[in-house]
């Protein structure tokens, strides 16, 4: 099954309707090229997935539950410090492209409001996740590629 830019369109809308306003309990990442935000809201808990491995790149909200390493990734760690408790306000796709922007409403480390940006690029073995932040400057990205 290919994940186009419809499909992501179908699921995007359809985390919205579960997942907006909702808090950001927990952040996983099971595997090199996975993140796992656990989700609450009200009394709904919600798994969001977002992989951004070649062989099947997706974004989806999912029951089943990874092992996870002891030691969290570096990016996993990050992930923790900017959206531990950070309430997600807006799911955007770019166009009728094969991009999503998730906002979060989220406090910086002086306790002053600011928001993050989650974009997450669903394109093949080019896929990745991409932290940002109120200015879309990049503060992280899944893959990173040096310029050797």
């Amino acid at each position: 099954m290919a994940f186009d830019a419809g499909m992501l369109a179908a699921v995007l809308h359809e985390i919205s309707a579960a997942c907006l306003g909702a808090k950001v309990e927990k952040a996983f990442q099971p595997t090199s090229d996975e993140v796992d935000l656990i989700l609450k809201n009200g009394g709904a808990t919600h798994r969001l997935v977002i992989n951004v491995g070649s062989n099947a790149p997706r974004i989806t909200l999912s029951r089943l539950q990874k092992e996870n390493p002891l030691t969290p990734p570096t990016f996993c760690m990050l992930l923790r410090k900017h959206l531990m408790g950070a309430k997600l306000v807006k799911i955007e796709q770019a166009g009728f492209e094969r991009v999503a922007f998730l906002t979060f409403s989220a406090f910086d480390e002086m306790g002053y409001p600011t928001e993050k940006k989650l974009i997450a690029e669903i394109m093949g073995k080019y896929s990745n996740l991409i932290l940002c932040d109120q200015n879309e400057k990049i503060l992280a990205a899944l893959k990173t590629v040096d310029f050797s």
